[in-house]
């Protein structure tokens, strides 16, 4: 398939087949993902490969009702390392956080105000800075996995603590979605999507 193809058939399953999803197959995607790209190449991205029956069950337990996760071959959940992220690095989270009125920028010198501010503001740019990184390869891979055969769905509703306990999380890690892979058990349905006109407010 070449890359138009896979974006236009790309979509979100919840139903899989009972078939496993090679390793092999598996350490290929990621070797080829992990070329996507991030702020400052930091590349804050880790994975938690789940393949293991008990603990895939006790994941989709944790997520409010989706039992259908624990029916993919595997789960690879992504997190982003908080420690990514060097507090100068930092300008256009905090930029965002300024402009959502989430931080209230004291003066107009945001370098300046980044240097000095509290570590509770620090840690929500970091935060910030990785869900976007994060997300990147999570979507590199959503489309990659189309080009294998596979299918994917991204899973944010989930109890954060205690896939966190589960799975033996350390503090450093935020985690960012649950992506369960596998073989799809349905032909995946086409979905409306938003005109060009609807989507760009503006040419300029």
């Amino acid at each position: 398939m070449n890359v138009r193809e896979v974006i236009c058939s790309r979509s979100s399953v919840r139903c899989f087949k009972d078939v496993k999803v090679s390793r092999d197959v598996v350490i290929e995607m990621l070797n080829i993902v992990r070329f996507a790209p991030s702020s400052k190449n930091a590349q804050p991205w880790r994975i938690i490969v789940v393949e293991n029956e008990d603990i895939k069950k006790r994941i989709a337990d944790a997520s409010y009702g989706q039992e259908w996760i624990a029916s993919a071959s595997m789960i690879l959940v992504f997190l982003g390392d908080m420690e990514a992220y060097l507090r100068e690095d930092l300008f256009s989270a905090f930029q965002t956080l300024v402009d959502l009125g989430i931080v209230n920028l004291r003066g107009n010198d945001l370098i300046n105000y980044i240097s000095k501010c509290s570590d509770g503001e620090v840690k929500l740019a970091r935060l910030l800075n990785c869900i976007l990184n994060v997300a990147v390869i999570i979507d590199h891979l959503t489309l990659l996995a189309v080009d294998y055969g596979l299918a994917t769905c991204w899973v944010r509703k989930f109890n954060a603590s205690k896939v966190r306990s589960i799975l033996n999380i350390p503090d450093k890690y935020v985690i960012v979605a649950l992506l369960p892979l596998g073989y799809s058990e349905v032909k995946p349905l086409s979905k409306n999507r938003l005109s060009v006109d609807d989507i760009v407010i503006k040419w300029l």
